[in-house]
């Protein structure tokens, strides 16, 4: 499971561009299987919809699709946007990304990013809850250099530096 974790790091930090759509695919990239296609929420297996409704209540714009072994969806709640990803054999959920900005950070994540990088600014947060590991990608922008930290048990790794021109 780590080094599938550490797969799911790597993909999440190259896919946490500002555009969004590529981050949207991250999670069927780690499973290495075809796209995702719509699906009605009728088609969905119903453990997972149990537990989407459970623990996303009062979602009312959840977007469903599905690929080979997952099924996914896509919402905005409270700022927030959310891709969940479903096991389709037993309906338990894989993965989930939540991206947002600086306000929604947590405080302790955000003071050890503030810290650590005094003159950044926070461009955009990808939160990955992925086989029992929690991970924080941050992408930060200062005035000669673009990165990407990831805070994961406490420690913070920079996994992306560029040079900007």
């Amino acid at each position: 499971m780590s080094r599938q974790f550490i797969l799911a790091s790597i993909l999440i930090s190259s896919f946490t561009s500002s555009n969004i759509h590529a981050q949207e695919d991250v999670s069927f990239l780690l499973a290495g299987k075809a796209p995702v296609i719509d699906a009605p929420s009728s088609s969905i297996d119903g453990r997972s919809l149990r537990d989407f409704n459970k623990y996303f209540p009062a979602v009312s714009s959840a977007h469903w699709s599905t690929g080979s072994e997952v099924s996914r969806v896509k919402f905005e709640k409270d700022s927030i946007q959310y891709i969940v990803d479903y096991n389709k054999k037993n309906g338990k959920r894989r993965s989930t990304i939540k991206i947002y900005g600086e306000r929604q950070l947590p405080d302790p994540i955000r003071k050890l990013i503030k810290t650590s990088f005094c003159n950044y600014e926070v461009v955009t947060v990808s939160e990955l809850l992925y086989a029992n590991k929690h991970a924080y990608f941050v992408k930060l922008q200062g005035t000669k250099r673009l990165v990407t930290a990831r805070v994961m048990d406490g420690e913070i790794e920079i996994v992306e530096d560029y040079i900007r021109s």
